[in-house]
């Protein structure tokens, strides 16, 4: 399949931020004012819609836009680095990063009050395997691809696949996919937290990603003090 070998690929060249690595200082400087430009222009479209708009359109069907390779290639390269990919509850918020910096890289400007998006948050609740649920859910970032039927889950976390079919990524046999606007997960991995939808939710996810870098050598990454700020991180 087109989709595997491409994965594999991704796999094979690119650099992710993970416990273990040596970064430098410029590029964890790079990466967090990336992060704050992506989320931030997220917040400015989420406040000039305002709080009316995104109630009523934050659970709203919406159509997910294909994106080409090459692209997406490019969108998970930049991602990899932008974001620390560790398993400290963000899961979140590095998909809704993901989904905003695909469309800041298609130049679609897409806001709340749009039903089309380049990516979504795909939602993964923990699902026991005997039919129920228990509390707590996993996130990703949702595209979809030439060639392949079904959503794909951009999931860079160490010890899985790097793109995957929605179906094969969840155990759940219901994944949700989010819109980009739609705000935080699940309550209790079961049902919506619908109240949890407004433009300070992009504030208070770039300020979490950001605080995650800030204590990446907690997280086991190495920084020099110096070194060069990859051109893809440039503001």
């Amino acid at each position: 399949m087109p989709g595997t070998a491409r994965a594999d690929s991704w796999d094979e060249r690119t650099k992710m931020a993970i416990s273990g690595d040596v970064i430098s200082d410029g590029l964890r400087i790079a990466a967090k004012r990336d992060i704050s430009r992506v989320l931030g222009g997220a917040a400015q479209r989420a406040r000039a819609a305002g709080p009316v708009v995104l109630a009523a359109k934050a659970r709203a069907p919406f159509q997910l836009v294909e994106t080409d390779w090459t692209t997406t290639m490019r969108m998970v390269d930049r991602l990899r680095g932008t974001a620390v990919w560790v398993d400290e509850g963000n899961c979140f918020n590095r998909a809704m990063l993901g989904a905003h910096m695909l469309d800041d890289m298609r130049g679609f400007g897409m806001g709340p009050a749009d039903d089309a998006f380049a990516g979504a948050i795909a939602v993964s609740r923990h699902y026991d395997g005997t039919g129920g649920y228990v509390g707590g859910f996993h996130a990703g970032l949702a595209v979809k691809l030439p060639g392949l039927d079904e959503p794909q889950v951009i999931d860079l976390l160490p010890h899985e696949p790097a793109i995957q079919p929605l179906s094969t990524w969840s155990r759940d046999p219901d994944p949700m996919l989010l819109r980009p606007y739609a705000g935080t997960g699940l309550w209790d991995g079961v049902g919506y937290r619908s109240e949890w939808v407004g433009d300070q939710f992009f504030d208070g996810a770039a300020g979490m990603l950001n605080q995650t870098w800030d204590n990446a050598e907690t997280w086991g990454l190495q920084v020099r003090p110096l070194g060069h700020v990859p051109d893809a991180l440039r503001g």
